[in-house]
């Protein structure tokens, strides 16, 4: 997104989806959380990927740029509601 080639965001946005269905499959129990992961998964990032995937498809790059920003939040947000000490990196604005 960041250099603004929609066939890399694509590409990007398709491996993170399955890399966070893995993570949801073995997940279903975790100290930190309070239900399994494929709840938040399906209820918080499945809708921001699913309308980053239909941006993309449209090639519209701006509105990319927003529903990933909108992603890398709820993914935060997450981490920061189950005490994660990981950030989750929006890296749109680095490397201009």
């Amino acid at each position: 997104l960041r250099m603004g080639d929609i066939d890399d965001a694509q590409w990007f946005r398709n491996g993170l989806d399955s890399v966070l269905l893995i993570v949801a499959s073995k997940f279903d129990e975790h100290r930190k959380l309070d239900e399994p992961f494929i709840k938040s998964y399906e209820r918080n990032l499945k809708p921001t990927l699913d309308v980053l995937g239909d941006h993309l498809e449209n090639n519209d790059l701006a509105a990319s740029k927003e529903a990933y920003i909108l992603l890398t939040k709820k993914c935060n947000g997450c981490h920061k509601d189950n005490n994660i000490d990981k950030e989750v990196q929006n890296w749109l604005n680095r490397g201009q």
